[in-house]
């Protein structure tokens, strides 16, 4: 029987294409789902129900596992940030984080490595070319905050244990099935490119099939330990970027339409940070560490 990975969170953007690398590299995938007595299993893939506020799982998803991903958690850019709603996204995070400890520290099983899921959010603003690296802690606002939750959720998780635990901070991802692209396909698609602010503000990415083969080369490397950046080596600004979102989608641009960042303050409340702020993070470590990127930079870009 094939070796298996299970991936939580496995049924939003990253974690689908996710699925679908592992299984293109002879892989079955579990899907940790809050869907009870799921009866979808295809393909080499396979579903077991998990409840993350209750705590409980299907212990099945651990046979003939040997790494785990652990991407579950609420939307960051769903909905306005609420109160309530970012007590959600830190809970949603830290609920999975400690459902997946519980799991490996409780059942008997052939795990050997936990890719946790973490983002660059943990920064905190850097707009100059000295690319922030990993080392650094974590930023004292709301994300930076929410990040260091979601990464202490799996920390009884390591080497003592067993099992190799590798932190992946996500830029933002480039997929047309979701998050930032599919944000901004409606005002493309109309020959409108949304300038955040002034533009100028750099934004660290990452194309979905680097991140993909990122965390499969951690799964497969056992000289990988500890806290990556999943980001391209080009870091660009938001204007350059949208311009070559649309230029892949075959979007022809009409007019570049500025969006003042009091406009999107007023709309968007605390989340425009995100989209004001200039993130220029560091791939050296995970570059060192053996792996070769696809998409290092926009420019040899044709599909998302």
């Amino acid at each position: 029987m094939s070796k298996a990975v299970i991936i939580t969170g496995g049924t939003g953007m990253v974690g689908q294409s996710l699925t679908n690398y592992f299984i293109s590299k002879g892989f079955n995938v579990h899907v940790l789902t809050r869907t009870p007595n799921a009866q979808f299993d295809e393909n080499g893939i396979y579903h077991f129900h998990w409840d993350t506020q209750k705590q409980t799982y299907d212990a099945k998803v651990l046979n003939n596992a040997v790494g785990i991903v652990n991407l579950a958690g609420a939307g960051i850019a769903g909905k306005r940030w609420t109160s309530k709603r970012k007590k959600e996204i830190v809970d949603s995070r830290v609920a999975a984080g400690n459902l997946v400890e519980k799991m490996l520290l409780t059942e008997q099983h052939h795990i050997q490595t936990l890719i946790q899921a973490s983002a660059i959010g943990w920064y905190a603003p850097n707009a100059s070319k000295a690319s922030y690296q990993e080392d650094l802690p974590p930023n004292t606002d709301f994300l930076g905050a929410a990040c260091a939750a979601w990464e202490d959720s799996v920390k009884a998780i390591d080497a003592s244990k067993g099992i190799r635990k590798v932190i992946i901070r996500i830029g933002i991802v480039l997929n047309e099935n979701g998050g930032y692209v599919k944000a901004q396909m409606l005002p493309l698609k109309m020959g409108v490119a949304p300038i955040f602010g002034n533009g100028k503000q750099m934004v660290s990415w990452i194309h979905q099939q680097d991140l993909n083969q990122i965390i499969g080369y951690c799964i497969n490397n056992p000289n990988i330990n500890g806290v990556y950046n999943a980001v391209a080596t080009d870091v660009i600004n938001q204007k350059t970027l949208i311009t070559k979102i649309a230029e892949i989608l075959k979007n022809k641009i009409w007019l570049k339409m500025p969006a003042p960042s009091f406009l999107l303050k007023i709309a968007l409340g605390e989340m425009s940070i995100e989209l004001l702020k200039s993130s220029h993070i560091s791939n050296q470590k995970i570059l060192d560490a053996g792996y070769a990127f696809t998409y290092p930079n926009v420019e040899n870009i044709k599909s998302l």
